[in-house]
């Protein structure tokens, strides 16, 4: 059977054909699938850039503070008494202090006390005893933490803490 089409239009043409029947079924079944997509999160992110926009004029509209609160620094000579309240911090919450350590630096114009303690204990007694020792009124910051436990099945963790506190300098 011959075709006439076929035969005025020669091989090229039939492939020319063929290559357009692919493009067309690619654009139908992929680029124009592809475009609702696109088109749909072009949409979602125009509503979150507007969303984004509105919170932040609400964010700049609140209030500030006009000046952060101030620290009030405890005297040096506040320190014993400071080490006494982490002893009955201990005693109260039942941590096992065995030793510690301390150095004073001074930095950026005031004392800097490192305390260096490790201790014996659960790890919700830890919790308990921290919170409690971070709430205190003398400013202070927890600069590290290192638990160990020797086996899996040991209740008893070792920890290792190092806490600094800040104190104005002796005059």
């Amino acid at each position: 059977m011959k075709f006439p089409l076929a035969e005025q239009l020669g091989k090229p043409g039939i492939a020319a054909l063929g290559l357009f029947a692919f493009c067309a079924v690619l654009y139908a079944a992929a680029i124009r699938p592809a475009m609702a997509t696109l088109d749909e999160l072009q949409q979602k992110e125009n509503d979150l850039a507007t969303r984004a926009a509105s919170r932040m004029d609400e964010i700049e509209a609140r209030p500030t503070m006009a000046t952060p609160p101030i620290i009030r620094l405890p005297p040096m000579t506040a320190a014993p008494e400071l080490l006494k309240s982490l002893n009955r911090i201990a005693e109260k919450h039942g941590v096992v202090v065995e030793t510690a350590s301390y150095s004073l630096s001074n930095v950026d114009g005031h004392r800097q006390m490192v305390l260096r303690l490790p201790l014996k204990t659960t790890y919700p007694v830890l919790r308990a005893y921290l919170r409690e020792v971070l709430n205190q009124p003398t400013p202070i910051s927890l600069d590290e933490v290192n638990l160990q436990r020797r086996q899996a099945s040991e209740e008893l963790i070792e920890v290792e803490l190092q806490l600094s506190y800040y104190f104005l300098p002796a005059p």
